[in-house]
């Protein structure tokens, strides 16, 4: 028997249907396949209410897209926005859409979903890599007062334990 969380495949989907016809219980064709037997009741359930079709494996999201589930007047008018204002983001795009009079009373996705049709429209940019910023060379003191300033300087970042306030 098969470990939990596998997944059958289509042809032994096709086995289980043509056992169940021929007139045998779960507990026989979980032994026949391989399987367990709810794995068994699962796909003669299936197969009983949607024919072939339902041998189909229905996990996620649609693949129609991320906004699939709402208008497509809605997905057209996202792109629209972000067209007219390329700086604006998911969140600032769904605030827009709340407000707008048409959109404002009607489901709208959320500020995730939003992001993912942008980056499926290819509408996303690339933050530029983050480099450190140029420090200026440490100077050399000259008189007493400039040591006494650099000294000051780094007791106030922290660099000993007892300047620091508790």
């Amino acid at each position: 028997m098969r470990q939990r969380g596998q997944t059958t495949t289509f042809q032994t989907r096709l086995e289980i249907s043509e056992h169940a016809a021929a007139g045998l219980n779960d507990t026989q064709i979980a032994t026949r396949v391989g399987c367990s037997v709810w794995t068994v009741w699962k796909w003669r359930r299936r197969a009983l209410h949607e024919g072939r079709v339902g041998f189909t494996s229905h996990v996620g999201r649609p693949a129609a897209g991320p906004v699939s589930t709402f208008p497509t007047e809605l997905k057209e008018a996202i792109l629209h926005l972000r067209k007219l204002h390329p700086g604006w983001g998911p969140a600032t795009l769904l605030a827009a859409l709340k407000t707008d009079a048409h959109w404002g009373n009607q489901p709208l996705p959320s500020r995730a979903r939003i992001a993912a049709l942008l980056k499926q429209a290819g509408l996303t940019r690339r933050d530029p890599p983050h480099h450190d910023l140029l420090q200026p060379p440490r100077a050399s003191p000259s008189t007493p007062h400039q040591e006494w300033q650099m000294d000051a300087a780094s007791e106030s970042c922290g660099s000993r334990g007892w300047a620091r306030s508790v």
